[in-house]
């Protein structure tokens, strides 16, 4: 890893360089947003073993989940008036757009398992990329990345349950490299973040890691994943 040759000032506010031929555009130019399940009632959820069955992704797996969990989906009834539901796709990303605190709403994770007919819950949207110039995974990586978490918590409103409005997503401007460029920093990220998770993991259970430590190498990935995305260190083949 190295710099680039050439920066340039950003306009976006939380980022104060770029390189020079990365772009800044608004996410709703390189895809769009969908809605998750509507209109159902708390039975609809409840029906264990009805024949109607299907899954759908509850909003745990997106708050807990970079990469969503095909095993931890839930079950809905889905009746014949039902066709007009959203079905989720792989390579969908997904936003927390209703939370009870600042942390969650905003957090996307994204598909990456063909799961067939599944379903989204209602306080999440989806985002589908329509621009075969993006990578949706590295798209995934920088709305991770902090500052831009950030920002999604700053657009947010709401007391007893925090909500985040639609246009807001829709208008947040992105950074795109190259598509490339892209492929490579969502391949690199995709390796170091397994590796700095299997870290975490194996020392936590075999050698009782300690609280500062795990804290450490989670600061590490999150600066990691910061520099990568935002173009301060340059992914090499």
């Amino acid at each position: 890893m190295k710099r680039y040759e050439k920066y340039r000032q950003s306009n976006i506010p939380w980022i104060e360089e770029t390189p020079k031929h990365w772009e800044e555009t608004k996410l709703k130019y390189v895809g769009y947003l969908y809605s998750g399940l509507t209109g159902k009632s708390g039975d609809d959820f409840k029906q264990t073993g009805h024949p109607l069955n299907k899954p759908f992704i509850p909003f745990t797996n997106i708050a807990n989940n970079e990469i969503i969990d095909p095993n931890k989906l839930e079950f809905v009834v889905i009746k014949e008036e039902d066709a007009n539901q959203n079905r989720v796709k792989i390579g969908d990303l997904f936003f927390m757009m209703s939370s009870e605190n600042f942390d969650d709403v905003g957090k996307s994770t994204i598909l990456l398992h063909d799961l067939g007919e599944v379903y989204l819950n209602s306080f999440c949207k989806g985002f589908r990329v329509t621009d075969k110039n993006v990578n949706p995974l590295y798209l995934n990586f920088l709305l991770l990345n902090f500052p831009y978490r950030k920002r999604l918590m700053i657009e947010a409103n709401g007391f007893t349950r925090i909500n985040l409005k639609m246009e807001k997503v829709n208008d947040f401007v992105i950074l795109l490299p190259p598509l490339e460029e892209q492929n490579f920093i969502a391949e690199f990220l995709t390796k170091s973040m397994t590796h700095l998770n299997k870290l975490i993991s194996t020392n936590e259970n075999i050698f009782g890691l300690s609280d500062r430590k795990t804290g450490l190498i989670q600061e590490y990935r999150t600066s990691l994943i910061s520099e990568v995305v935002t173009g301060k260190i340059k992914v090499i083949a």
